[in-house]
């Protein structure tokens, strides 16, 4: 296999991470509702999606082209999720019940004093409060 031959495919696979990583980073976005970065990383998300899915179905003789892509696609993903991971908090939602008002209160409010969000709702079941 010519150097040539072996630099085209790691560029199909450099630039497929970079693409499904984007993805990833898109969609963390979409989920906190950021419209704009959302839209802008979608823009180029297809355009890689297009100009690399061209250059491989160009040439579909070529094996190693393909595998570029299909793991170019699988560690995209996965360095997209190890970023998230790194970069940003994801969303947990915790629910904790307590009869005691006094303890849910100092419970949300030490999780507040984490850094973290808390919401407190009272309830009233068939056994009252």
């Amino acid at each position: 296999m010519e150097l040539e031959a072996i630099a085209f495919a790691v560029g199909i696979f450099l630039v497929r991470v970079l693409g499904n990583t984007i993805t990833t980073i898109r969609l963390i976005l979409i989920t906190r509702g950021n419209k704009l970065y959302s839209t802008i990383l979608a823009f180029f998300e297809s355009l890689i999606f297009v100009v690399v899915l061209g250059a491989v179905v160009s040439n579909l003789g070529s094996v190693v082209n393909l595998l570029a892509y299909c793991g170019g696609f699988a560690v995209g993903g996965y360095f997209g999720q190890w970023l998230e991971d790194k970069w940003t908090r994801g969303y947990i939602m915790v629910m904790v019940v307590t009869r005691q008002q006094e303890k849910g209160e100092a419970i949300a409010k030490a999780i507040r004093a984490a850094g973290f969000g808390a919401t407190e709702v009272s309830g009233r079941g068939g056994e009252g409060e």
